[in-house]
């Protein structure tokens, strides 16, 4: 056996209880919304901001986990860290911070979803520390060397919890959409084939209109994804740059009005877009601007804007607006949180495209947005797996039962 000396790793837990007045299906809903956000950059960079820590929001998102009693409200959240003080520290400030995420969706925007609800302490929501026994830290670190993993121990046995799609099935199965399998739009990293982005396009489009059920490829295409990073920037901007080689003139829209992380990628930061048009109530289309050089160069972009975040449910009255104007969008839709809905979004689109990266997303996370497309909008939608060994584009799955209760995001 191989012994590996690893710091010592505390695990601090806190349970808190999901109330509402609403029905059942509305609790269902407000639990799986909460449960999607444990690990989230929204979550960490607000737990990071809270205790002054020295680790980013996504250490600490990485760092979270999160159990449920089937078909119950209740939630334990666990948090794990090399320096106890900091793992009590941060353990204790998890259910302030989701009871201010819970005060933004009430006054942002759920107040039809779910009224009186609140995120309660058990047990005066105190911490439970442990620390985690040496056997379960050599046995995580060796599963750490010998996937060649990245991160601490913490990071292995967050993922340990929260397992992650790695294959079409599981990505079926997760989302119960259609699958297309493709390229990685970018290199797979050391030892790993390189793929053009353009390969990953290729095999979208070509097998795109038979998995939404149509002839045609659709003129407005909404994406969205667990994965807010580079592979997914370049994948869109590839798309729209397809589309507009087949003639069809397509926008790209950043609707991402709280940190505009497509604007980022294209660095378009400065400039106007979306949310200067929606303070100054003008016409997106007068913010649309066609790069010179760039990711983007000569495409037509309407960036997030300047001064974000900007906490407004009208980017899809605004986006509708410029869809009078111009003959395809491809909008690139926000990353799932308290602040901002899609479902407004995802009703002003022709067909859905939800991007998840295999050995990297989440079940939890796949599931729980998939609920969000399949229960708040009207369009098809089709899973698109970036995979490093990418098969053929697959059939439409076979249709389905709907179930009962479906996670949801406020519309």
């Amino acid at each position: 056996m191989v012994t590996l000396r690893q710091p010592t790793w505390y695990e601090s837990s806190v349970t808190l209880v999901v109330q509402t007045s609403a029905g059942a299906n509305d609790t269902e809903t407000l639990v799986r919304t909460m449960i999607a956000l444990v690990d989230s950059e929204v979550v960490g960079a607000a737990l990071s901001e809270q205790v002054d820590s020295a680790l980013g929001a996504e250490e600490i998102a990485a760092n979270l986990a999160v159990d449920r009693p089937p078909g119950s409200s209740v939630l334990t959240v666990y948090y794990y860290d090399t320096d106890r003080a900091r793992s009590v520290e941060t353990a204790q400030a998890i259910i302030p911070v989701f009871q201010e995420q819970v005060a933004d969706l009430e006054a942002g925007q759920a107040g039809q979803l779910a009224p009186n609800y609140a995120i309660q302490p058990w047990g005066g929501g105190a911490a439970v520390t442990v620390e985690i026994p040496a056997s379960i830290l050599r046995n995580a670190a060796i599963a750490a060397l010998l996937g060649a993993a990245l991160g601490g121990v913490g990071a292995v046995l967050h993922r340990q919890r929260n397992p992650l799609v790695r294959t079409a099935r599981d990505a079926e199965e997760a989302t119960r959409l259609p699958v297309l399998a493709t390229p990685r739009p970018l290199d797979g990293g050391r030892g790993r084939a390189r793929w053009h982005p353009a390969d990953s396009v290729e095999a979208v489009l070509g097998g795109l209109p038979a998995a939404l059920g149509r002839e045609t490829l659709p003129r407005r295409i909404l994406v969205v994804g667990t994965d807010t990073g580079r592979p997914r920037a370049v994948f869109v901007t590839h798309l729209a740059r397809a589309l507009q080689q087949q003639g069809t003139h397509p926008t790209l829209v950043d609707a991402d009005l709280d940190a505009g992380r497509l604007t980022r990628h294209l660095e378009l930061s400065d400039r106007p877009g979306l949310a200067d048009a929606l303070r100054s109530d003008g016409s997106p289309a007068e913010a649309v601007l066609q790069p010179e050089a760039g990711l983007a160069a000569g495409l037509p972009v309407l960036p997030a804007g300047r001064e974000l975040p900007l906490r407004s449910a009208s980017a899809a009255v605004a986006i509708t607006r410029l869809d009078d104007e111009r003959s395809a969008l491809v909008v690139d839709a926000p990353a799932m949180s308290a602040d901002q809905s899609l479902g407004p979004l995802l009703r002003t689109a022709d067909a859905v495209l939800l991007l998840v990266d295999a050995d990297r997303a989440t079940i939890t996370q796949t599931t729980t947005l998939a609920g969000l497309v399949r229960s708040l909008g009207r369009a098809p939608a089709v899973t698109v797996l970036f995979t490093d060994r990418p098969g053929p584009a697959a059939e439409p799955a076979p249709e389905r039962p709907r179930p009962a209760e479906v996670a949801a995001q406020p519309a």
